[in-house]
């Protein structure tokens, strides 16, 4: 899906807001932290009592609770990409698991109670949203697309010319599994 068909899709929401966390490897992803985001986002979404909160000593879990209700009550898109640098790595104690407070609170609270879509992009499971796998947050594990497939679903997006040429490889998949996703999300 190009740019231009995901903004026009976008632009129907009341509220939306992407954060694209830091990649597993970047230099700064093993000191990532949700303070910034929802510092951010309640400014974004809330009214004025809410942009104090966002500025207040308050702690991550209350922000990101304050925040899961903002979002929750209207049809709203908020997008976490990469979520792995907040959670514990597959190989320790408790894999998968949020060690963010903030985050762990919002995805709760939206997986209890929301009229919006949240979609999370992240290579490990989240067992703090087992409760509702079943129900409201349900886990889908995407298997890799050859290059030719996922140029293929792309040119079936819509996508065109040099943007096809500019995709790498191990890139193709993902964009076109999140492309799916997104698109058949805003039809409806």
């Amino acid at each position: 899906m190009g740019r231009r068909t995901c903004l026009a899709g976008l632009a129907r929401l009341r509220r939306r807001l992407c954060l694209v966390l830091l990649q597993p490897g970047h230099a700064r992803a093993t000191a990532a932290s949700s303070d910034l985001f929802l510092r951010e986002a309640l400014t974004f979404f809330g009214d004025d009592a809410d942009k104090a909160f966002a500025a207040s000593p308050a702690g991550a879990f209350e922000k990101g609770q304050r925040l899961a209700g903002l979002v929750g009550q209207r049809r709203s898109l908020l997008i976490l990409d990469g979520l792995e640098p907040l959670q514990y790595a597959p190989t320790s104690p408790t894999p998968g698991e949020l060690k963010d407070q903030g985050i762990a609170a919002l995805l709760k609270g939206l997986a209890a109670a929301s009229h919006g879509l949240c979609i999370v992009t992240t290579r490990y499971s989240l067992p703090d949203l087992k409760a509702f796998w079943q129900t409201t947050a349900p886990e889908v594990k995407l298997e890799r697309l050859s290059r030719d497939a996922g140029v293929h679903l792309l040119q079936t997006l819509g996508v065109r010319g040099s943007e096809l040429r500019n995709i790498p490889l191990k890139d193709s998949d993902r964009i076109a599994r999140r492309s799916t996703n997104l698109k058949s999300w805003l039809r409806t």
